[in-house]
């Protein structure tokens, strides 16, 4: 086939690999619209005739297809290693992906608990200050603010802080 890359018609590059271009026919026809092949099977469809690289394309994905078909039982081992490797370092992921959910969701639990104490705190507080004035005594009563005083004892004006 590489002797017949760049030819413009692949019409009569065909007899020289029946076996490929019949495979291919059969292959592809589910997946394109027009034949390989015309309905008296001795030439190539004048539509894909006339589009040398598309045909290219699509012998390209048959050979690919009959290589990993013609190779399998000595590729499974690889890929038996590489999809066990792949779920391995998935799960992997997954775990971590768990772990750090968990570690968000204990730390968004202890910043709640933060913040449901500190409305109790609150709370509490603003109750105090009801049942304080309720008995008729303020906040300064319970605790009383010292007047700020002048350092200097000679001094007869206020503090200025």
């Amino acid at each position: 086939m590489k002797n017949a890359k760049g030819m413009i018609n692949y019409n009569g590059v065909w007899r020289q690999y029946p076996e490929l271009f019949k495979g291919a026919h059969i292959w592809s026809e589910h997946s394109v619209s027009v034949p390989l092949f015309m309905s008296h099977g001795r030439d190539l469809n004048i539509e894909w005739q006339q589009q040398p690289k598309t045909l290219l394309t699509v012998l390209e994905q048959f050979a690919a297809h009959m290589y990993y078909m013609a190779n399998f039982l000595k590729l499974k081992p690889q890929i038996r290693l590489m999809m066990a490797s792949w779920l391995f370092i998935q799960k992997m992921e997954m775990r971590d992906s768990d772990s750090h959910d968990e570690l968000l969701m204990r730390e968004r639990r202890s910043y709640q608990s933060l913040l449901d104490s500190y409305v109790k705190v609150r709370k509490s507080q603003a109750d105090h200050l009801i049942f304080l004035k309720r008995l008729g005594r303020s906040d300064d009563a319970v605790h009383p603010v010292a007047p700020e005083r002048n350092e200097m004892p000679e001094s007869s004006s206020e503090s200025s802080t």
